[in-house]
């Protein structure tokens, strides 16, 4: 690279741009020996004060070794005279196993910088419709689910669907009522997210509040989901002490994400990056446990549940498939497919 600065004036291999604050240097490292494509970043960006306003951020541009970058950005944080303290800035792009990614953020002239592509977001009256350059998402307002197709006007194929699901502790399962439906609470060119509330209602009584943000991009097929619970009921912490157990605690048995696609010929499950998949057949059932952290203290009494006992059983997590062990490690980082012959 040559670089020759006067005045405001950059001259780079790539070409000549009049910036207006100095450029800065990002770095994306991969660790875990897997091959990204097409994946979603997304990092917060320091800056100084005065530097960067609200009004000069259409002239900002996102590169890799020259080659523009759409990205989406919005200020999370200002300095007391208005200028932007923090930036979030979202982009998707590739970067090998093992490999790092440099990249630079600067002003520059407008006209020459590449913009993202926006996705489509259409409001049905009972539900959204949101529209990528890889498929079509539809999300009921009241419910805490949503279908997946490879296209918005085509029939062809059933839609993949997607349900969230809670039981209690009596393994009862729970029915979501949400208070506020879908709503979207962040759009732009790259990326949209929809968000909803509401509680959890087993046996007809209210269990426990639930929040739930489902990202889509518009280059990529993936859909990030971010869902939780919330006991709003009071803790008594008698004596100052917070243990495990209070009368204001909750219990429940589980919460999971439930993918149903009736067209889905195979299915596999990757463990950890770097192990051989496990396929099971139609009849079979592939099971994951993780029962502890996998490190050195995995049994610490630090790991006690309400009644006082330390509930884990051993280091780490066991891979099953119809209950005859296939694997076992400390900690899984896994990845789980359906493949069709059209889609996977």
């Amino acid at each position: 690279m040559l670089q020759k600065s006067r005045s405001n004036l950059t001259i780079t291999d790539c070409r000549a741009v009049e910036t207006y604050m100095d450029p800065i240097e990002l770095s994306i490292v991969e660790p875990k020996g897997i091959s990204r494509r097409q994946e979603p970043f997304e990092l917060g960006v320091p800056l100084g004060k005065g530097v960067l306003t609200d009004s000069t951020l259409d002239n900002l541009s996102l590169a890799s070794h020259c080659r523009e970058i759409p990205f989406q950005h919005a200020p999370i944080a200002y300095w007391p005279d208005g200028s932007i303290r923090w930036l979030k800035l979202t982009f998707i792009t590739d970067i090998a196993a093992n490999e790092s990614l440099k990249l630079r953020l600067r002003q520059q002239e407008s006209e020459t910088i590449q913009k993202a592509k926006g996705l489509k977001l259409e409001d049905s009256g009972d539900g959204w419709l949101i529209e990528t350059a890889t498929g079509c998402f539809q999300i009921s307002k009241k419910e805490l689910a949503w279908h997946y197709s490879p296209s918005c006007e085509s029939n062809d194929g059933s839609p993949i669907q997607h349900l969230i699901r809670l039981t209690n502790s009596q393994s009862l399962e729970c029915t979501p009522e949400t208070e506020t439906g879908w709503r979207i609470t962040e759009q732009g060119p790259l990326k949209a997210t929809l968000s909803t509330e509401g509680f959890w209602i087993c046996q007809g009584e209210k269990l426990a509040r639930f929040y739930c943000d489902l990202t889509f991009y518009h280059d990529s097929p993936l859909a990030d989901l971010k869902v939780g619970i919330h006991n709003p009921r009071r803790a008594r912490h008698p004596g100052g002490l917070w243990d495990l157990g209070d009368e204001g605690s909750i219990t429940f048995g589980s919460l999971w994400l439930e993918i149903l696609d009736t067209e889905a010929e195979k299915s596999q499950l990757i463990v950890e990056p770097g192990r051989e998949p496990i396929k099971p057949g139609s009849e079979e059932c592939a099971l994951l446990y993780q029962d502890s952290s996998g490190g050195k203290n995995w049994d610490s009494l630090n790991h006690v549940d309400a009644s006082g006992t330390v509930s884990t059983q051993f280091c780490g997590y066991r891979v099953t498939l119809n209950d005859r062990t296939e694997g076992h490690g400390k900690r899984a980082c896994p990845l789980a497919m359906l493949n069709s012959e059209n889609r996977s």
